[in-house]
């Protein structure tokens, strides 16, 4: 089975892209969820997601430095604008990848009637540690989360005839 979370290609322009010149890092690791966590981001959904967030970067000037998706929430490490509003660009990635997922995976459809993310989202500015290590941190994120999480029912914890 391919991994999940395939290593981005940082050569290619829809990875990184130069929208400005600037000598300024402006990096933040963001977090959200699938609405009450529902594992629905495996598989194909997980490759939707990749192209879509990468897609929506390119239209927003954003570069995605590392990317990682676990079936129920969402890593990102990216270097913004200065004159980028984080909440605007967690905006953006969230509902753009919403409304193409919920399009094309009826799993995502049935999360919510509305969007499948929570609410909500976590950033936190990555200061002086490289790169290297905040790519490192969200490659360690898959065994953090298989160590801390039981092992789901083969129905996902739903209640019987539901989904």
């Amino acid at each position: 089975m391919p991994h999940p979370n395939p290593p981005l290609d940082e050569q290619n322009p829809r990875v990184r892209r130069r929208c400005w010149a600037l000598t300024q890092a402006f990096r933040y690791h963001l977090v959200w969820g699938v609405k009450a966590r529902h594992r629905v981001l495996d598989g194909p959904v997980v490759a939707a997601l990749q192209e879509s967030l990468l897609h929506t970067a390119h239209a927003i000037c954003v570069t995605i430095l590392a990317l990682h998706i676990e079936p129920e929430h969402v890593h990102v490490l990216v270097s913004l604008r200065p004159d980028s509003a984080v909440a605007t660009v967690v905006g953006r990635f969230k509902g753009t990848s919403a409304r193409r997922l919920r399009e094309e995976f009826s799993a995502v459809r049935a999360v919510d009637k509305q969007s499948c993310w929570s609410d909500g989202y976590f950033a936190r500015t990555v200061g002086d540690i490289t790169t290297a290590q905040a790519k490192a941190y969200l490659d360690r994120q898959r065994e953090h989360h298989a160590a801390e999480a039981p092992a789901l029912p083969e129905n996902g914890g739903r209640p019987e005839g539901h989904g």
